[in-house]
Formats: structure tokens, C-alpha cells, sequence
């Protein structure tokens, strides 16, 4: 059951997990929602995630860095499967519909085209309608990290363990010198 299945990546990332089951009545019917909830604690930043299933049927992760320096800003999405169907230039070929990384930090773009887990996320994609906009930003003198994906997938559980591990990768390299 999914809801065992958050848990449990809960427990192993020694975070906390809180889930809110409601019924939303829209047009006469009720509809049931649920809400999975996720504090991940990881070198000293919290690592929030919510899983809302149901009526908004969205997953959002957001932590905050406290850092001195002012970290480069970035943007990662993908390129719809709605747009590519209709976009009729050349067949694309699995494997090209890579996230786009926007960044005037070059080392962070190589980085990211690197690590295994941005790799395993990317395959995820290339066979689902996993369509992530993660975008990293300095905001009133701190630097947050912000996801927001549609659930729109039968891996949702796995893309959260690869996005929290993602998140880890980029408190880490936003912690080193050389970002």
C-alpha cells in the first residue's frame, strides 16, 4: 500500500511522516484526498516534502540553505510529453527528452549531468509523465530549493526517494567550495 510504502522511506531517511486522509465534495459527489507529509532532516537543513493524492494529485519539496555566500540560481525542467506529441520535427528518440538546467553556474549544470540519482530521475521521466520544475533561488538572504510534479505515474514513491537524494546532492554541493 502506498501509504506503508511513504512510511517506510520515512523511517529509513530517519524523518518524520504525518499523513491526512479528507473527503472533498465537489458537484454533488465526494471525493477522497490524501496528504503524506515528510520532514527529512539532512546536515543541519530541513527537507520538507508533501505528497497530495487525490485532489491535487501534486508532489512539492522545499528546504532552505542559511548561506553566507550568495549561491548560483538555477532552473531544471523537462519538456512536456503533451508538447513533444504535437511538436512535429523529428521523432525523438528515448533519452532525448533530457531536463533542461538553467544556470550561469557551469559547474553546477556538469554536476548535476553526472550524478547518478539526476540519471535515475531522467530515465524515470523518459518512460513517464514525470514532468519535475525544480528551481533553486536566493530569497530574503537565504537560498531555497523548491519542486513541484505532477503525479501523473505508478513510481511515485521511488521518484520521491530520488528527488530527496537529489535535494542531499545539492545541499552538498552548495556546501562545498567549489559552487
Amino acid at each position: 500500500m502506498l501509504e506503508d510504502d511513504y512510511r517506510h522511506l520515512a523511517e529509513k531517511l530517519n524523518g518524520t511522516f504525518t499523513v491526512v486522509h479528507e473527503s472533498h465534495r465537489m458537484f454533488g459527489a465526494s471525493y477522497p484526498s490524501s496528504k503524506y507529509s515528510f520532514i527529512i532532516p539532512y546536515k543541519g537543513v530541513k527537507i520538507t516534502a508533501e505528497v497530495q493524492i487525490g485532489h491535487e494529485n501534486r508532489g512539492f519539496l522545499f528546504c532552505e540553505l542559511d548561506s553566507q555566500k550568495v549561491a548560483s540560481q538555477f532552473t531544471i525542467t523537462r519538456p512536456s510529453l503533451y508538447r513533444n506529441f504535437f511538436w512535429k520535427k523529428k521523432k525523438k528518440k528515448i533519452g532525448q527528452n533530457e531536463f533542461q538546467i538553467a544556470s550561469s553556474n557551469s559547474t553546477l549544470i556538469v554536476f548535476l549531468r553526472k550524478d547518478v540519482n539526476f540519471y535515475k530521475l531522467f530515465k524515470i521521466a523518459d518512460n513517464t509523465m514525470f514532468e519535475p520544475v525544480i528551481e533553486g533561488r536566493n530569497k530574503e538572504g537565504k537560498f531555497v530549493i523548491d519542486t513541484v510534479y505532477p503525479l501523473m505515474f505508478a513510481e511515485k514513491v521511488q521518484v520521491l526517494s530520488l528527488l530527496i537524494d537529489l535535494y542531499k546532492i545539492l545541499i552538498d554541493f552548495f556546501d562545498s567550495p567549489e559552487s
